[in-house]
């Protein structure tokens, strides 16, 4: 099992779909913990410390995805002409990604200076926090709903049909269960 694994990351389409998926849940995580961490007036240390490791580990999740990105597109260029409507769905989806690690990182940065003692300040950049943090996860948001429009609308990055799971020969439609040699007779 961890050798199918380890072949399917082989893959760039595979591997940029299971990197995404980290950028995407650590950067809403850590803005649910900024928006908690503003509610006990940002007294709470653990909390404001994980909020910060929640934001690192997205931009690191989000330079890998994207170094795949590249290579998923790299991949897809080279094997099949592009129509300027899926052209233009990359380009879109890839100048969103493109900076997409460095997001987190204000946001965690601003999470961190919520550490000063002068509360003025605290405040000021709690609020700036939070508000960093909701950016952060509403942009990452919108760069997976443009990468799943490459996918879903224009089928992109997807393996042929063909190589997917191997099917029972006599099913004609995909939603009909398997069927057993006990319908045979």
């Amino acid at each position: 099992m961890l050798s199918e694994m380890m072949q399917t990351l082989q893959d760039p389409h595979a591997r940029h779909a299971v990197l995404v998926h980290f950028p995407i849940v650590l950067s809403l995580v850590g803005f649910l913990l900024t928006a908690v961490l503003a509610a006990t007036r940002f007294k709470n240390q653990t909390l404001r410390w994980v909020a910060v490791a929640c934001f690192l580990a997205g931009s690191a999740g989000a330079g890998l995805a994207a170094g795949a990105g590249e290579e998923s597109e790299e991949q897809i260029e080279d094997t099949q002409a592009l129509t300027a409507a899926e052209e233009q769905a990359i380009s879109r989806h890839e100048s969103l990604g493109e900076g997409g690690w460095m997001w987190p990182l204000g946001a965690g940065a601003l999470v961190a200076l919520t550490a000063v003692r002068k509360r003025k300040l605290q405040i000021g950049v709690g609020i700036a926090s939070v508000a960093a943090g909701a950016g952060v996860a509403g942009w990452v948001g919108w760069t997976g709903h443009t990468g799943g429009a490459i996918v879903y609308q224009h089928g992109l990055g997807v393996p042929a049909r063909s190589s997917g799971l191997q099917t029972d020969a006599a099913r004609t439609n995909p939603a009909d269960p398997p069927r057993s040699h006990e319908d045979d007779d």
